[in-house]
């Protein structure tokens, strides 16, 4: 059963009063919760970064689109840095909408990259360009030619959108995990839900946010 972890992927300062927090939307009854299975472990078909072998597996299920995703990035490379060979990151496709055209277009590219070994040099110029809104058919082709890809293989595939099947597959697969939105994380099989933040936090409501520095740390010290 998984464990259920619920948190926010609002600002901190927004926390206490927003009403529209897409945590709300995780809500879920016991009879629910017994339907739920467990989040399939971290195989062949993942983009991994670090070895499968580490204490701790981080599943994070996101959207090239999704703003909050693209935020929740810089504490995902934080965890890289400070946790190292302790940690393994695993990314998977949940696009917000399987007819939101970024959110697709971007999922191809990834895959499209990793036909050429780049999946994470696309992945990581892909959430910076989410931030600055610079996240189009245009300038992903542009991406595929500053990381040195083979152009004509590349354009080909994108076009082609040839990974859609795939992408829509991780998203359906992940709605039986109860992943609703993005991101949704799994800590060794623990969800948090949201883009929570590298530190513990304390909004004004005085409920604090665990951050996931102490997640992962929590599961270490399991070990």
């Amino acid at each position: 059963m998984i464990e259920k972890r619920k948190t926010t992927d609002q600002p901190v300062e927004s926390v206490a009063t927003s009403t529209e927090s897409v945590a709300d939307n995780y809500e879920v009854n016991e009879a629910d919760l017994e339907k739920i299975q467990t989040v399939r472990g971290i195989d062949s078909t993942d983009h991994v970064f670090g070895s499968t072998t580490a204490p701790v597996k981080v599943i994070v299920y996101s959207d090239f689109a999704c703003s909050f995703c693209a935020e929740f990035e810089d504490t995902l490379k934080q965890v890289r840095k400070d946790f190292g060979d302790q940690v393994t990151i695993a990314f998977r496709h949940f696009p917000l909408s399987d007819l939101q055209i970024e959110s697709m277009t971007a999922a191809n590219a990834s895959e499209c990259a990793a036909e050429q070994g780049k999946f994470w040099e696309m992945h990581d110029l892909l959430f910076e360009q989410n931030k600055t809104g610079k996240l189009s058919l245009d300038q992903i082709k542009e991406n595929a030619i500053d990381l040195g890809l083979k152009k004509e293989q590349f354009n080909q595939c994108l076009d082609s959108q040839k990974y859609n099947e795939k992408i829509v597959a991780e998203q359906q697969e992940a709605k039986s995990f109860n992943v609703n939105g993005t991101p949704t994380t799994f800590v060794n099989g623990e969800m948090v839900i949201g883009a929570n933040p590298y530190e513990d936090v304390t909004p004004e409501n005085g409920q604090k946010i665990e951050g996931l520095k102490n997640i992962i740390g929590r599961h270490l010290n399991d070990k």
